[in-house]
């Protein structure tokens, strides 16, 4: 095995067992005190600003990980973030602002997450995903069911 992937793999294995263990902030240390997070550099406290909010939003969030993959220094994972809308998300950019602001409506949910990670030196240096906001706000009631698609009514047109 290289040796970039086995500090990496060791390096995203604490990460998903802090995570398991202590919840979505737990993952703070983990990251480099300057860092890449969608394309924007963050530090430390302004990560934690946005776990703090998630976790406040859906006080039972988990994110259990699918698959992981790791070539040097990049991992790939596929999460299934999973909770309960508990309480008001407070910053306007977390989930693309899809939940600002909604009032809590007790509804649980379950959408999968890609992410990217680059970890160097046993830190994650940047940090990238994609999300499903706009299925994450229909389960919980913030924007319409997506139309039914043609395939779905077995339209052959």
């Amino acid at each position: 095995m290289d040796p970039h992937d086995r500090d990496t793999r060791q390096t995203m294995d604490a990460l998903h067992e802090a995570i398991a263990r202590d919840g979505l902030t737990a993952q703070v240390p983990f990251f480099a005190e300057l860092s890449s997070n969608q394309g924007f550099e963050v530090t430390r406290d302004q990560l934690r600003a946005v776990l703090d909010d998630i976790e406040a939003t859906f006080p039972d969030v988990a994110m259990d990980l699918i698959d992981l993959a790791v070539d040097g220094e990049v991992a790939i994972g596929r999460y299934a973030m999973t909770g309960t809308h508990l309480g008001t998300q407070r910053l306007p950019f977390v989930h693309g602002g899809v939940l600002y602001a909604l009032a809590p409506t007790g509804r649980r949910f379950r959408v999968e997450h890609a992410h990217v990670f680059r970890v160097r030196g046993g830190q994650i240096v940047a940090h990238d995903a994609v999300q499903d906001n706009l299925e994450l706000g229909r389960r919980l009631g913030a924007l319409p069911a997506a139309p039914e698609s043609s395939a779905a009514r077995g339209s052959t047109v």
